[in-house]
């Protein structure tokens, strides 16, 4: 990615996590023709995108 990615937060779909640090996630990964445009990516809490991941890992197996 390159470039100034700018994202707009909706703050009622934070919940109610304090101080927990955000990450950018792709919707459909690279790996399965996902692009880095705005339209494939979203914000996530590091802890979402972390079972996200595992749980993409776990279908992928």
């Amino acid at each position: 990615m390159s470039g100034l990615l700018i994202v707009r937060v909706d703050p009622t779909k934070l919940g109610s996590v304090d101080e927990d640090l955000m990450e950018i996630d792709h919707k459909l990964p690279p790996s399965k023709g996902g692009k880095d445009n705005y339209d494939n990516l979203q914000l996530l809490h590091r802890h979402c995108h972390d079972a996200k991941s595992l749980l993409s890992a776990t279908f992928r197996s």
